[in-house]
């Protein structure tokens, strides 16, 4: 009888979760102080820095920023802003004409439902304007320190699992990591 792919991922869960938690020590071990490279001080800075990292490396991003937030500090300033002076400010990062009019929409999101502050639920987090699963792990994790996991399409492509939407394949490696099952 041949499986069906469900039973196969279901299968494929078991025993990666049963790797797992050796794997996390392991991983905890070679990298201690494994951090963030994207340089912030507030969680929106991590949240934008985070936006403007999408097909771009974290050194670009990095090197954009401070004139960036210098201009730019918060979420009302973002909202305020003229969208050709922060689509010039961000250019180099790439595909700038999106990450501004997203940006832009995110700041105008947390002054509209949040009232100027960013939010630290994933709920919250995934209502705003360009923000995913993955960027609300991170700004979770790091800016907020609350139990996250940062999962891309690069760990999600080399698992096979077979899942309709990207968000079950991100859950389903959460629950093989942590044994515990996510909403």
């Amino acid at each position: 009888m041949k499986q069906n792919p469900t039973d196969k991922t279901a299968d494929f869960i078991k025993r990666a979760a049963a790797k797992m938690p050796p794997l996390v020590k392991e991983l905890e071990r070679l990298y201690p102080d494994a951090v963030c490279s994207l340089t912030y001080e507030t969680p929106f800075q991590l949240l934008v820095s985070t936006q403007l990292s999408a097909q771009c490396t974290d050194a670009r991003v990095n090197m954009v920023t401070p004139a960036l937030f210098a201009r730019f500090p918060d979420a009302q300033a973002f909202a305020a802003a003229d969208i050709e002076e922060l689509e010039e400010l961000i250019r180099s990062t790439g595909f700038y004409h999106n990450k501004a009019k997203n940006l832009k929409r995110c700041a105008q999101d947390i002054c509209d439902k949040f009232g100027g502050v960013l939010p630290d639920t994933m709920e919250g987090l995934l209502s705003l304007a360009g923000v995913g699963r993955k960027t609300a792990n991170l700004v979770l994790g790091d800016a907020f320190h609350k139990p996250s996991y940062v999962i891309d399409t690069h760990a999600i492509r080399v698992v096979p699992v077979q899942t309709k939407y990207p968000q079950g394949s991100e859950k389903q490696l959460i629950n093989a990591i942590t044994g515990r099952v996510v909403p």
